[in-house]
Formats: structure tokens, C-alpha cells, sequence
């Protein structure tokens, strides 16, 4: 959607200059003066439009079927440039090294050679376009010709408004999301004419130019340029997405976690008020022990760098399914949760009762001393768990994972000193200095911890072996130092 204020030939000039308009597409002027013409006009292009597209689907069903998928595709688009790589590389390739070349290219371009279908002297319509002007929008607009305007609206791939009021272009806006309430709207303006527009969207777009700051100051986010609009949908946008459902899904479960370690041990102290960590050390858990890596999520993970998100924009499209976001998602978090607390638990009850019941100078350990393992153990499987989930590492990212990770030992070993035991609990005195004296701790800290984050590790390893997405593919010509047009032809 695009409003402009300008005349309509001037906006059609303005669209085929930018690209939202071009010569295969079907564009329909909409500029009539009265309500009946503009609902004939528009049942004309209901009609006209359907017509075409039952054309384009069966031209389309005469093509060759084909066997191959879009990942498989991709597959392709892969092998072949790496195939050009190492080619490149060694000087001229041998004799299957340019077999398998010629083959990758046949699978490359199988299925995009044949655009129509039928006879190639045709005019091939592949999508539709509207303008409409500001006298007729009044019309179109209004309650018994908006759910036309709609289909007509939904069909085009384009629309132009040309000679719009602020208020028709806030009545736009309002339009498209009574008309598609599952869709975010974004909305994009430099002047004061564009606040109504900018407000009533989900996202308001302000752009610093020379027509004021009011746009800047209605909107949620502010650029220097239009070009900049690219980098803050494919990169910022989809990386904020990623990182915040991340965050979200980590901070649910290292707290679902850390609450069923209470719901287990009450089993066992016959459902007393007693705590099973001192309250105090318990309260470090989320405080500082779990929070740099939520907080590393949440601030600089990346799964694929800012250039191969604008060199591929296909990657976006996975933000629109929300499958970051979805119940699917969560429950899987949850279930993660709910057999590792279990894992933790247990482990820790076993460990307790075989070698840590009684220490090496024979004093008996209680409750406290279970409490401290067993906060051990969750804080290190929470590490070990969320560590499968960055995307990239860098020397910021292991530190602060490896300071967290240590947080534990320092902050038992404190608590644990008769200076600071005596004052919040005197039932932790030694009791750190005494279980990490015996290696058994050690051992089950990190046969737990593997255990914990082993299998799922394994499963998304199989999975970009065996099924990768683009998203896996994309991560591999990163890691290769490949382009997109080393691995795709670029059009001719």
C-alpha cells in the first residue's frame, strides 16, 4: 500500500520508477464520481482479475510436475556452488567435478525455465495492481462497498492511493486491520500528514526529513531514509523476534525448573514448611546465577550475521508462521523443564544418600548441604541447556557464559564462610568447603549436565543433516564464505 498526494499520473510514474509497478502486471485505474460506477468498476475488476488468475492456474497445471521441494532446491543451490568453489580453487575441475556441476545447475533451474506454460507469444499476467484516487477512496471506503474493496485490495499485489487526506490514510490503515486482524500492520511517513497513518498501525515507521520532526515523534521507531527500512524488518526485526522468544521460552524455563525442585521434595519432608536451599542462596538463583544467560539471548544472539539476512530475505518469511512463538514451542520448553527438574532432583537425592550423607571427617550433612546440591546441579543444567540455543559465540558471549556459570561456586563458597553463615544461616557453615572437597560432585556435575543437553543437541544436529531448513543451509554458505549468486544464478 502505498498513499501519495500527488496526481495520479505522477504516482504511477513514481510506482513504475520504484518497481511496485511493472509491465506484467495488471493495473486498474479506479477514479470514478459516484457510488454506482465505483461498485461497477469494481465487480468489473473482481471478475476481470478471476478470470486471469483461473488462466494462470491452468497454465500452471500443464506444466512438468516436479519431485523436488524448496529445501531440496535450496540443497542443490548448495552443492553447486560449492561445487564452483573448490573448482575455483584447484584450477580446472576433472571430469565429475563438472558432471556434477551441469547436474546441479539442471536442478537449479528444474521447474523456473517454463513461466507461462502454454505459447509464448501471449502476454503473461503474473500480478495486479490498483490506483485509485482520493475522490473515489470516499466511496470505496464506505460500509457497503468496503468488503469489495477488500477482495480487490487482497487480490493486487500493489495498491496506490493518490491524492489522499491524512484522514483516508489513517481510514486505510483501519481497513486493513479490521480486514486481516490475524496481520501486523506497518505503516511508514516523513511529514505531519503520515500521524494518523503512523498511530493507527501496529508499527509506526518515522522517517527525519525536511517536512518536521512530528512523524519522528508519533512513530515507534525512527530512520534517516527509506532504504533503511530493509535492515530494520530482515536484520533488527528478525533478530529481536529470534532473540526475545528465546528469552521469554529461557526465563519459563529455568523458573518452572527451579519451582518443581519445592513440588519434589515435599514427598520426602512430609509436605513441611521447610525450604529445600536457604532462602537467601535460593534467592541468587535468578538473581545472579541464571541471569547472564537470559540476558546473552536477549542482547547478542544472532543465528545468521546481518549481511545473509539481507542477502536472503526468504529467511523473514519463518517470522510470519511465529513458529518462535508458538504453542508448540512452549510446550516443548516445559516438557524440557519438567524431566530435567526431575533429572536434577533425583540425581541429587542419589548422590546425597550414597556419598554425601556423611562427610570425610564424619560429620553428618543435612538438608543444607542437599539444598546446595541440588541448586548446583539446576544452575549448571540451565547453563548447559541454554547453551544449545546460541546461535553464534564470540569472546563476550563465552566469557559472561563461563562468569555465570562460575557464579555458583563463588556464591556457595560465601555463604558457606562463618563470616556470612552466621548472619543469614548458620545451618550453611562449611557446607560448600565440604562437598566440593570430594570429587563425586564434580563427576555428577557434569555427567548431569551432558545428560541434560545431550539428547536435544543430537536431535538438532540429525535434523540439519538430514532435513535442513534455509535457515541451516544459509548458516552453511556462511560458514563457507559463499554469496547468494555462488550459489544462484543470477537472472539473465
Amino acid at each position: 500500500w502505498v498513499c501519495f498526494v500527488y496526481k495520479q499520473e505522477t504516482a504511477i510514474n513514481i510506482g513504475l520508477s520504484c518497481g511496485i509497478l511493472d509491465e506484467q502486471m495488471d493495473v486498474v485505474l479506479l477514479n470514478e464520481s459516484n457510488l454506482e460506477d465505483v461498485e461497477a468498476q469494481i465487480d468489473r475488476t473482481i471478475g476481470r482479475w478471476s478470470a486471469l488468475a483461473h488462466i494462470k492456474r491452468t497454465r500452471n497445471s500443464k506444466r512438468k510436475p516436479t519431485t523436488t521441494t524448496s529445501t531440496r532446491r535450496w540443497w542443490s543451490w548448495w552443492r553447486f556452488g560449492r561445487s564452483r568453489r573448490n573448482t575455483a580453487g584447484g584450477g580446472t575441475g576433472n571430469a565429475e567435478n563438472e558432471e556434477e556441476e551441469v547436474g546441479n545447475k539442471q536442478a537449479c533451474s528444474n521447474g523456473e525455465d517454463d513461466d507461462d506454460g502454454g505459447d509464448s507469444d501471449d502476454p503473461v499476467v503474473t500480478h495486479f495492481g490498483v490506483v485509485v484516487d482520493g475522490a473515489t477512496l470516499n466511496y470505496a471506503l464506505r460500509p457497503e462497498l468496503e468488503s469489495k474493496f477488500v477482495i480487490v485490495a487482497r487480490m493486487a499485489k500493489t495498491v496506490i492511493a493518490c491524492r489522499v487526506s491524512p484522514k483516508q490514510k489513517t481510514e486505510i490503515v483501519e481497513l486493513v486491520r479490521r480486514a486481516e486482524p490475524s496481520k501486523v500492520t506497518l505503516a511508514i511517513g516523513d511529514g505531519a500528514n503520515d500521524v494518523g497513518m503512523i498511530q493507527a498501525a501496529h508499527i509506526g515507521v518515522g522517517l527525519y526529513g525536511k517536512e518536521g520532526v512530528e512523524a519522528v515523534l508519533a512513530s515507534d521507531f525512527a530512520t534517516g531514509r527509506f532504504h533503511f527500512l530493509a535492515r530494520l524488518l530482515l536484520v533488527h526485526g528478525r533478530w529481536n523476534y529470534k532473540r526475545l522468544s528465546k528469552m521469554v521460552m529461557a526465563v519459563i524455563y529455568k523458573s518452572i525448573l527451579w519451582s518443581m525442585m519445592d513440588f519434589y521434595s515435599a514427598f520426602n519432608i512430609n509436605f513441611s514448611t521447610a525450604p529445600v536451599v536457604d532462602p537467601l542462596l535460593g534467592g541468587m538463583y535468578n538473581l545472579l546465577m541464571t541471569s547472564l544467560p537470559t540476558l546473552v539471548l536477549a542482547v547478542w544472539d544472532y543465528d545468521v550475521s546481518q549481511d545473509y539476512a539481507l542477502m536472503f530475505p526468504e529467511l523473514y518469511r519463518k517470522g510470519h508462521l511465529r513458529t518462535s512463538s508458538c504453542y508448540r514451542n512452549y510446550l516443548s520448553w516445559v516438557f524440557a523443564a519438567a524431566w530435567h527438574s526431575c533429572l536434577v532432583y533425583f540425581s541429587a537425592r542419589q548422590m546425597f544418600l550414597s556419598f554425601a550423607a556423611v562427610a570425610s571427617n564424619g560429620q553428618a550433612n543435612g538438608l543444607a548441604s542437599f539444598g546446595t546440591l541440588a541448586l548446583g546441579l539446576t544452575s549448571f543444567v540451565v547453563h548447559a541447556y541454554l547453551a544449545v540455543f546460541i546461535g553464534s559465540w564470540s569472546c563476550l558471549t563465552i566469557f559472561l557464559w563461563a562468569l555465570s556459570t562460575l557464579s555458583y561456586i563463588f556464591l556457595a563458597l560465601v555463604f558457606s564462610a562463618p563470616s556470612v553463615s552466621n548472619a543469614v544461616s548458620k545451618e550453611l557453615l562449611l557446607v560448600a568447603n565440604r562437598m566440593f572437597a570430594q570429587p563425586q560432585f564434580w563427576l555428577v556435575f557434569v555427567i548431569v549436565s551432558t545428560i541434560a543437553a545431550l539428547p536435544y543437541h543430537a536431535f538438532r544436529v540429525s535434523k540439519q543433516q538430514r532435513r535442513p531448513s534455509l535457515k541451516h543451509l544459509v548458516q552453511q554458505l556462511m560458514r563457507a564464505g559463499l554469496t547468494r549468486f555462488d550459489v544462484i544464478p543470477p537472472p539473465l
